[in-house]
């Protein structure tokens, strides 16, 4: 589960250390390609990045964000990699900014909700009222999400902790183990609602994956709350087993252009990991 976290921070880290304190706004894929990188962290450093990240290597990151790898799956020489890896980012970053210090400014909140477009305006007031969210769920909340087709072979643990720390009011901990499992769940039931779709149920080497978000790349994956298979342009079964109303939340949630695209968020290191 700390590869989760880990893999969200280190992120976060390189971009400070592009940036020069504030967020560089680039991917990992694009930071494992930087010279600065590299020449804050060495070459040697740089070579883990590609072999446990790279889309042409192991990929780790983007296998467990996007639930086709379930965190207990992962070998634990990778989670100690991926320490190591931090530290020597966290180490760098802590020299470039005692170098810098007359340089760096706390980074930028990573979403403002008042630039919302007029669909979501009418909800801002909401959040200028002292935050409140719905009570922690009972344990039969728990036995039915566990229960469920939803949750996916592997991922049922996640969903268990994820609930726990839902009931100690640690939301971050909550979101960054549930979204894995719940896009897994959805990517299931995808293969299941469009039967001739079973091969985006598993993640190739070369190609891209079928995501619940990335609108921006469309044209290249299926995306699985898309109106229309990326293959044919017939229409994507998964929508009318999901219902209008969940369609609508989840499209909110991921995908809206104004909305906190959630998932992205927590895996690139965007927000905030504190409880």
């Amino acid at each position: 589960f700390s590869f989760l976290i880990g893999s969200a921070l280190l992120e976060r880290l390189l971009n400070e250390l592009v940036g020069g304190g504030g967020r560089a706004g680039l991917l990992l894929k694009d930071l494992i390609a930087h010279k600065e990188v590299e020449r804050r962290l060495g070459a040697c450093a740089v070579a883990w990045l590609s072999a446990l990240f790279s889309p042409s290597s192991l990929n780790l990151r983007n296998l467990i964000w996007h639930g086709f790898l379930a965190p207990r799956e992962l070998e634990q020489r990778h989670a100690a990699s991926l320490l190591r890896l931090l530290s020597r980012a966290a180490a760098a970053l802590g020299a470039a900014r005692r170098a810098e210090a007359a340089l760096w400014r706390p980074p930028a909140p990573c979403w403002d909700p008042k630039e919302a477009d007029a669909s979501l305006g009418g909800a801002c007031g909401l959040l200028d009222a002292a935050p409140t969210f719905p009570p922690p769920p009972a344990d039969g909340c728990c036995l039915l999400c566990l229960t469920s087709p939803m949750c996916r072979v592997g991922h049922a643990e996640s969903v268990r902790r994820g609930l726990s720390a839902y009931r100690r009011r640690d939301f971050a901990t909550f979101a960054c183990l549930v979204l894995p499992a719940l896009e897994a769940g959805l990517r299931g039931s995808f293969v299941l609602a469009n039967p001739a779709e079973a091969s985006l149920g598993a993640a190739h080497v070369g190609a891209y994956f079928s995501t619940l978000d990335g609108w921006g790349q469309r044209s290249k994956h299926q995306l699985l709350l898309a109106p229309h298979l990326h293959s044919d342009g017939s229409p994507n079964r998964l929508l009318a087993w999901l219902g209008d109303g969940m369609h609508a939340l989840l499209l909110d949630l991921f995908l809206h252009a104004a909305g906190p695209g959630l998932r992205a968020k927590f895996a690139h290191g965007e927000a905030a990991l504190l409880p």
